[in-house]
């Protein structure tokens, strides 16, 4: 469809654009066709089967690998622990993602449009901007691009992405064997990598969007109910990057792990913590950012104008009710206290509304996926049941 039909279909007046005509789809490239193709993609984002096979099939591929030269018993260690997380956990978590986000992500575009957020001379840039950034996600150049530099940090040997290895470890020292070796870094680190760069293309790209989306002339309401403007699903929209955020803390504590049973100090985890926190915050809040300047001009222009609407009305409020010749029989009926108190209440949301599109909520549960996953390098410090006891003291006192 070209931008030209998108926006004739967002034009339309009084009508429910068709389903996936005007779609944002955040979903799409050589990888999620290869998935179609294969049957790993249930409907139209469910990518979740796609990682468990990509990487529940590596790791049994090393595992059974390692049986057969008879080294099956050196995988189980310690200095393997960030391959069996990338493995096993982070990578389904990655495509758990954007599983989640990207009906969500529908539904908000979707609903900006069909509430009027986007004016009506607004509509045909937002429908080339759909188009666009549909463009980019269905491209297999992105996945290819992603692929290659995946391809040359392996060959080169580079640290760029020195938390998606074991610092330190070298393969040869657990099954010494260049196949094996091969099979390691070619095969498990070069996806992973990988799949992070395409989640990198996947961020930049959302964020562009959204960057585009805030230099358009919205239609915000400082009294609207969410404190937003009407821009308040966009922090539902950054809750689905929370399993993102609890993924690179995961690697990365797993990672910390290997480091603490070589004999690392324990105070190295704390900055990392400060670290985990900023990426995390970064991820979330990063593009909510962009909707700073928007909504400061609203609440600013808006509070002005219902001071202005409140101060004409009790003016003629008092004029009218509190005047010498007023009788107070008449307030019986009258709808007047309401309007007043309705005024005021409005009055109050346009004082309370946010710089960011975002709440409380969102800020704590950024914080805790990334520091979530760091929790169990404690153990490192302090046994489960000296863990157990500081808690309980800390609970009853004493």
């Amino acid at each position: 469809m070209t931008t030209a039909d998108a926006a004739l279909l967002i034009e339309t007046e009084g009508t429910t654009p068709p389903e996936g005509q005007i779609d944002i789809a955040l979903l799409g490239g050589g990888l999620h066709k290869l998935g179609q193709r294969y049957h790993l993609v249930r409907g139209e984002s469910n990518t979740v089967l796609m990682g468990l096979a990509i990487g529940w099939t590596l790791w049994g591929f090393l595992v059974v690998l390692a049986t057969i030269l008879g080294k099956g018993d050196r995988v189980f260690v310690m200095g393997m622990i960030a391959t069996h997380v990338r493995l096993l956990l982070v990578i389904p978590m990655l495509f758990l993602c954007e599983s989640l986000l990207a009906p969500v992500v529908r539904v908000f575009v979707r609903s900006l449009i069909l509430t009027d957020i986007i004016r009506d001379s607004e509509k045909p840039k937002m429908a080339e901007l759909i188009t666009r950034f549909n463009r980019w996600t269905s491209s297999r150049l992105p996945d290819i691009f992603c692929l290659l530099a995946a391809l040359t940090i392996g060959s080169q040997g580079t640290h760029l992405l020195d938390a998606t290895t074991a610092r330190g470890f070298d393969p040869l020292s657990v099954i010494q064997n260049s196949l094996t070796y091969t099979a390691f870094v070619i095969v498990e680190l070069v996806v992973f990598r990988f799949l992070l760069f395409r989640w990198l293309w996947r961020i930049a790209s959302w964020f562009f969007f959204l960057w585009r989306l805030s230099r358009l002339n919205l239609h915000l309401v400082a009294t609207h109910s969410d404190r937003a403007g009407g821009l308040g699903g966009l922090e539902l929209v950054q809750m689905y990057f929370l399993p993102l955020v609890g993924a690179v803390s995961l690697i990365i504590s797993a990672t910390l792990a290997q480091d603490l049973s070589k004999g690392a100090e324990f105070t190295t985890i704390y900055p990392i913590i400060v670290v985990c926190m900023g990426i995390g915050l970064m991820l979330v809040f990063g593009p909510l950012l962009l909707f700073m300047r928007p909504l400061s001009e609203c609440r600013k222009k808006s509070y002005f104008t219902y001071m202005s609407l409140a101060s004409r009305y009790v003016h003629a409020f008092e004029k009218r009710w509190l005047s010498p010749d007023s009788t107070y029989d008449q307030f019986l009926g009258t709808g007047d206290l309401q309007s007043l108190a309705d005024l005021t209440g409005s009055l109050d949301v346009v004082r309370d509304m946010r710089f960011v599109p975002a709440g409380k909520q969102l800020l704590m549960g950024t914080v805790l996926a990334a520091v979530l996953p760091l929790l169990p390098l404690w153990l490192f410090k302090y046994s489960a049941s000296d863990l157990l006891g500081k808690l309980v003291q800390s609970l009853i006192g004493g």
